[in-house]
């Protein structure tokens, strides 16, 4: 017996030690999942022959993790099973099996045929771990000795397919999977089969030491992913990151990094292009880290294009932050926007900490509440290389002493560099009112591509702002949407999301029920699919 976690609570797991038997006078072995009150929810039963003699299931907390065994998001159940022999002897044949939720054997072990040797025991070990192993001793009695085995854990790693060549990409689509990454061959290719939650995976996410290959997001969204010492890729080597979201992702800052980032920590003649944050939360446990940035910590001789970092809080003292990058060294950004609240950092960028002299930041534009001190610039805090076709609307508050904080002040642009590199970047104060011609008249180029990535008539937004940061149109209230305060249903949708109003997917599925009992108070935009393509679309307001 053992309790395994359901939701927010929890539910007992219990090996019953009574097989019922069918029709056929088979044995039905079960394991049962008990809600906390002890009323049963459901059995998980196994048919072990006519001639079983006994069952004993592996049953703690551990091994009933979805993932540790493969990696779709299914329990496993590991389980001895003994039965008699046909023969007439009293030997009984003891075989270890791995059986999924419905019972159907998935993998099977056996001693080597003989009457001598039998099971002994097993374990799992270094389970915490996205690299867990198996081992299992089989005793011989007639040499009067142990073989012990040994088994890299999961068995089947991505059960979603792919082999990780360009034609043929892994396919993630599970927590489990996305964990595995950190095993696999540094030059490897990854795509999102769909939307994942790494709320449901219980051990820390470990992230692949160096990256070569190529992960494509599929604009689908990773959410709620814990990151510790390191972002989803330690650093990336001649890698491309692409058409990737996520979705409140935690970073945690501590004291034995250098640089650090929510999609890497250093980038180094990588492309990441097409990707988009939402709510990322930033915990520095420790201030001496050297570069932070929303996407990256350190980027050389890379290209980082078409990407967003949205409402990023850090309510902790960093070093060197920047909304996009930290470091920034013969690399470029363009098309970029940032967004949120930081309290201190000891030198910021809405964009960048640090531009080289041969970097540069295009068509990109923030919006930050600052918190003074801070050596702050909107777009750069020190800038070398040029910036050029920027704007920013953000704001610092809090009381300043020059003569305790003489080294700290806020520019709007840049704090520290080189103004003669600085194009045609404009700070927008409050109920300032500015047109497409006056950007254009500054050279802004307008379309929908990112060399030309400005759009709107009034104070200019970047073309992918549409698509992933603004509220959808809404012509008509569709009435095969229904509400009814606990749950969204959209009969024949296969995909429903809730957007609020300032654009952003609060929570998604790929059914036709959305549960939005989480969901904070407040007037959101419902958008569903059907399987023709088709899109209905209401906006609902949840109390």
């Amino acid at each position: 017996i053992d309790r395994y976690p359901v939701g927010d609570d929890y539910q007992y797991v219990i090996g019953l030690s009574q097989a019922e038997v069918n029709k056929d006078g088979d044995a039905i072995a079960r394991i049962g999942w008990y809600k906390r009150d002890c009323s049963l929810d459901h059995y998980v039963e196994f048919n072990i022959g006519k001639n079983a003699e006994g069952f004993t299931p592996y049953i703690a907390s551990y091994v009933l993790d979805p993932y540790l065994f493969n990696t779709d998001d299914k329990h496993e159940y590991f389980y001895l099973a003994m039965n008699k022999r046909t023969d007439g002897s009293d030997v009984l044949d003891k075989t270890l099996y791995l059986a999924d939720e419905n019972g159907n054997v998935l993998r099977t072990m056996k001693p080597e045929d003989s009457d001598e040797v039998e099971f002994s025991s097993g374990d799992v070990f270094d389970y915490h771990t996205a690299s867990p192993k198996m081992v299992l001793s089989f005793y011989d009695g007639e040499k009067d000795a142990f073989d012990i085995q040994f088994f890299n854990l999961p068995f089947d790693k991505f059960t979603s397919g792919g082999n990780g060549s360009d034609e043929n990409p892994y396919v993630i689509t599970t927590p489990g999977e996305l964990a595995q990454m950190c095993n696999m061959p540094a030059e490897s290719y990854y795509v999102l089969g769909n939307d994942i939650d790494m709320g449901q995976y219980s051990r820390p996410y470990e992230a692949p030491n160096e990256f070569a290959g190529v992960f494509d997001g599929n604009n689908y969204f990773i959410n709620n992913i814990e990151l510790k010492e390191t972002g989803i890729f330690d650093s990336l080597h001649h890698a491309t990151i692409k058409n990737l979201q996520l979705q409140s992702p935690v970073l945690n800052i501590h004291d034995n990094v250098v640089d650090m980032g929510i999609v890497a920590n250093c980038a180094l003649q990588s492309t990441i292009e097409n990707v988009h944050i939402y709510d990322a939360d930033i915990c520095a446990h420790y201030a001496n880290t050297n570069f932070v940035g929303g996407l990256i910590g350190c980027a050389i001789e890379s290209d980082i294009n078409a990407v967003s970092v949205l409402r990023v809080e850090n309510m902790q003292q960093i070093n060197n932050w920047g909304g996009i990058v930290g470091s920034l060294s013969k690399s470029r950004v363009n098309a970029a926007v940032a967004t949120g609240e930081m309290n201190f950092a000891q030198k910021f960028g809405g964009i960048a900490s640090f531009v080289s002299l041969e970097s540069k930041i295009s068509n990109a534009h923030t919006d930050f509440a600052l918190l003074l001190p801070q050596m702050s610039g909107g777009i750069a805090a020190v800038a070398e290389g040029s910036l050029e076709y920027c704007y920013t609307t953000g704001n610092a508050y809090g009381e300043l002493d020059v003569n305790e904080y003489p080294d700290y002040d806020y520019a709007a642009i840049v704090y520290e560099g080189n103004a003669d590199a600085t194009v045609a970047c404009v700070e927008v104060t409050n109920g300032e009112e500015m047109s497409r011609s006056f950007f254009e008249a500054l050279g802004y180029a307008y379309g929908n591509t990112i060399d030309a990535p400005w759009c709107g008539e009034g104070l200019p937004i970047l073309y992918f702002e549409n698509e992933y940061n603004s509220t959808p149109a809404i012509e008509m209230m569709d009435d095969s949407i229904v509400y009814n305060g606990k749950t969204i249903v959209a009969n024949d949708a296969q995909r429903i999301a809730l957007y609020n109003m300032q654009g952003v997917i609060v929570v998604a599925t790929d059914k036709s029920i959305l549960n939005v009992d989480n969901v904070a108070n407040g007037i959101y935009v419902v958008v569903a699919i059907n399987a023709q393509g088709e899109q209905m679309v209401r906006k609902v307001v949840i109390k």
